[in-house]
């Protein structure tokens, strides 16, 4: 009996560590998309310049937020956005993620380490990223769904607004 209660137990257990891992995980993401949009537009420029010429990969992403949409004082330039992005997306290596792992009938289940591919986030964010940006240069009320963060959206938009200004 007491072994069925420990079993229970252990199951309610690893249940509310995935439950709160999931919730984590979303709020990460929600600020890790916005993180990217809001240093577009604030960080020093010649920063965000020079660590994507040294193999930054947000940095690189970030340049070409700001090449689509000429932003930061500089002029659209699809081709200058385009290599930026390819840069980022092409980020090589890897690292060593934590994640859930959910139980299987040789696997208990819970958190373990995996060895992922660096700068995954770029191609996993990249589309709530453009969707964010797309409803920010358009004033649209879309901005609201999809810059989902920390930040409120209002804030966002004024970001937007200086950085298009500059």
């Amino acid at each position: 009996m007491r072994a069925h209660i420990l079993k229970i137990v252990l199951l309610i257990s690893g249940l509310s560590v995935m439950l709160s891992s999931c919730a984590t995980t979303q709020a990460d993401y929600d600020q890790a998309v916005q993180r990217v949009i809001v240093s577009a537009l604030t960080s020093p420029l010649s920063e965000i310049e020079s660590r994507a010429d040294a193999g930054d990969g947000q940095a690189q992403y970030e340049l070409s937020i700001i090449y689509v949409f000429g932003l930061r004082g500089k002029a659209k330039d699809m081709d200058m956005a385009s290599r930026y992005r390819t840069q980022a997306m092409e980020q090589r290596g890897r690292e060593d993620v934590q994640r859930y792992q959910g139980a299987s009938s040789t696997n208990a289940g819970g958190m373990v380490m995996r060895s992922e591919p660096k700068f995954s986030w770029v191609r996993s964010h990249s589309q709530n990223i453009n969707k964010c940006t797309i409803a920010l240069s358009n004033d649209s009320r879309d901005a609201e769904q999809s810059c989902i963060g920390e930040r409120p959206v209002s804030e966002l938009k004024m970001l937007w607004e200086q950085a298009r200004a500059e």
